[in-house]
């Protein structure tokens, strides 16, 4: 699809932001209160005379509070509403008061990443004929051509990463995954190394795979790395994630807790996505993408509770929950980044249930001790329109709770704080001499229904966030 700053031949409809105070002379009467037109989100499709095309009053909600976001948020609602009618060249712009408003590189590109959103729909699996009209064109006027193109690409890896963990696990595993890793670097030149389970097992990286071992398909570990041309300024590792599906293992979940595993794979995703927008945005930063993929599963080959792992720096950890698998497979990746010695490390993970618990459906956990990384990643969630709350980590009478009895370490305290323990038991592996960040996105992973910039299934929720950071380096 193409993204413009003007129409490009005829445009189905033309979509104008309004606010809640604006004053409609034509519609005043006829439509009744302002106010109600431009509500935040709400969309009023009006045909014209002809019926052949639409008009579209897109509400933007209070003129003083309209931002980056907010655009965003509307364009997506805009799409997706112009899309369930079929239409697929659409143009937005501000409501014309005479002052010939523009949108700055910024909001242009909230636009293109909102319109990209909105559009979204994993339908690979239906009929045809129950699929939408693709997106055709896009037109922002009075946009900026750079900023359009920019939030393009951004818009796009976060489909990218969405498409990636919506696939079911019968379709995307270790083995499958690491295979459209190489895809992925082989089309934007990166460097890609996959490890399988015997390298994995050479490296001591026993925890990884203890938790990949119960399963038919092996596990694999995904490195890559994106370099640009000229200085490198910084070296960001960002961690995801990879359970491609998560039984429990013999800790099985429920018949209800089981059936949205296949999200358990999602910081593995918006990694891959990652990747995707820095080669394109072409940063002159060095990213290293790693993910360490496993199914967990329940065979007589799993791994058990009471069970003593070797980790890849040398510390023990007694399993008390198979269930609590994703902290022993980022543990060996986390170690592995720091070998890389890199500015800052960021992993990304659907780690716990009880970050929902804490902060609801639609805000992700940060835990991070480092205040500069944690103000740059709260300052870049703002601009990309997610929320952080962060957790502090200094409370060492709950930090003794993950003391061991017969190992170094057990997977989870007695003493609750289920999510500020994963993070404790995770910085366990983190040289302390670099910044670390922990996003625990359990709880925004995926949605069952579509609103804002969000569709049924994957948010890819950070994605956005990871990529402003490391736009700001």
């Amino acid at each position: 699809m193409r993204f413009l700053n003007f129409p490009d031949g005829e445009t189905q409809v033309r979509g104008e932001i309004v606010f809640e105070d604006t004053f409609f002379d034509k519609f005043s009467v006829k439509c009744g209160a302002p106010g109600v037109w431009g509500r935040k989100g709400k969309i009023s499709l009006i045909f014209d005379e002809s019926g052949k095309g639409m008009r579209a009053l897109v509400g933007g909600g209070e003129r003083a509070k309209f931002s980056g976001p907010t655009l965003r948020e509307v364009t997506a609602e805009f799409v997706r509403t112009c899309r369930a009618h079929s239409c697929s060249r659409l143009s937005l712009e501000f409501y014309n008061d005479g002052k010939g408003q523009k949108f700055s590189r910024a909001a242009s590109s909230a636009a293109a990443e909102g319109a990209l959103a909105g559009a979204y729909r994993f339908d690979k699996y239906l009929e045809n004929s129950d699929k939408a009209p693709p997106l055709e064109s896009f037109a922002l006027i009075g946009g900026d051509e750079e900023g359009l193109e920019r939030g393009r690409i951004i818009g796009e890896a976060e489909s990218y990463a969405k498409d990636l963990c919506n696939e079911p696990g019968n379709v995307v595993n270790p083995l499958t995954f690491a295979f459209v890793a190489t895809k992925l670097s082989a089309r934007l030149g990166l460097d890609c190394s996959i490890s399988d389970e015997r390298e994995i097992a050479e490296a001591g990286m026993n925890a990884l795979w203890c938790v990949g071992k119960g399963s038919a398909t092996p596990p694999r570990l995904v490195h890559l790395v994106y370099r640009p041309q000229g200085p490198v300024r910084k070296r960001i590792a960002i961690v995801g994630k990879g359970v491609t599906f998560d039984s429990g293992g013999l800790c099985i979940k429920t018949r209800e807790g089981i059936k949205t595993m296949k999200h358990d794979k999602s910081g593995a995703c918006i990694m891959m996505g990652v990747m995707k927008a820095a080669a394109e945005l072409k940063l002159p930063i060095e990213v290293n993408g790693i993910a360490g993929l496993v199914e967990n599963m329940p065979d007589g080959g799993a791994y058990r509770p009471d069970d003593i792992i070797r980790a890849m720096n040398g510390k023990t950890i007694e399993v008390l929950n198979t269930d609590a698998e994703g902290r022993l497979t980022l543990a060996d990746v986390l170690t592995l980044a720091s070998k890389l010695e890199p500015d800052a490390i960021i992993d990304v993970a659907t780690l716990t249930g009880t970050a929902k618990a804490a902060l609801g459906s639609y805000t992700a956990a940060l835990l991070c001790e480092d205040d500069d990384l944690s103000a740059a990643l709260s300052a870049s969630a703002a601009i990309a329109g997610e929320r952080l709350h962060r957790f502090e980590m200094d409370d060492e009478r709950l930090r003794n709770g993950l003391k061991g009895i017969h190992a170094d370490l057990r997977q989870s305290s007695p003493d609750g704080g289920g999510t500020i323990i994963g993070g404790m038991f995770l910085r366990e592996f983190v040289d302390p001499s670099i910044p670390w960040a922990h996003i625990d996105i359990a709880a925004t992973a995926w949605y069952d229904k579509n609103f804002g910039v969000y569709s049924t299934g994957s948010s890819a929720y950070s994605l956005r966030t990871l990529v402003e950071y490391l736009s700001s380096l």
